[in-house]
């Protein structure tokens, strides 16, 4: 029964506030030392044993499933030679289902567009932004070209296209 009051925020003693947060988003990486001290914070690891049918879900237009494609990816930034940032790993719950296929080498553009746009993207863009050999071929030369192809990709798979206009 607290009066309202337009000058004050009255909070009660009791008040307890949960919040998450991604460290690797760029507007919460520079979090003040004396910031993160005054909270109890807890650090979670993806346990892909503990993480739903989204794990067994495919890439689109792949047989590769969405847990080995993170791990792999994952995996791959923490080789010495790479040295991306531990926090830039992804999640299980980096993406959405509707990003994914529910069977192999299927899919529709709408996800496999979703999946590029969101997963590759972030790694193109954010991963590997000034060094993308890191974790493209080095024939990819912009990120346009990178959804490009792989739009064109599916185009090929799906038999609206020819393979003669692939690439071109």
């Amino acid at each position: 029964n607290v009066p309202f009051n337009s000058d004050k925020i009255y909070i009660p003693h009791n008040l307890t506030l949960l919040a998450t947060m991604n460290t690797s988003d760029q507007n919460v990486f520079p979090l003040d030392t004396a910031f993160k001290r005054r909270w109890d914070r807890e650090k979670i690891m993806t346990d892909w044993n503990e993480v739903d049918d989204i794990k067994n879900l495919y890439i689109p237009y792949t047989d590769v499933t969405w847990e080995k494609f993170a791990t792999t990816i994952n995996n791959k930034m923490l080789v010495e030679d790479v040295s991306v940032s531990k926090d830039k790993q992804m999640g299980a719950y980096f993406v959405k289902e509707n990003m994914l296929s529910q069977e192999k080498n299927a899919g529709d553009k709408d996800s496999l567009k979703a999946f590029i746009s969101n997963v590759m993207d972030y790694l193109y863009n954010d991963v590997t932004k000034f060094n993308h050999g890191l974790l493209f071929d080095n024939s990819v030369k912009t990120y346009d070209g990178l959804y490009e192809t792989m739009t064109e990709c599916a185009s090929v798979l799906n038999g609206n296209v020819d393979d003669s206009t692939v690439g071109v």
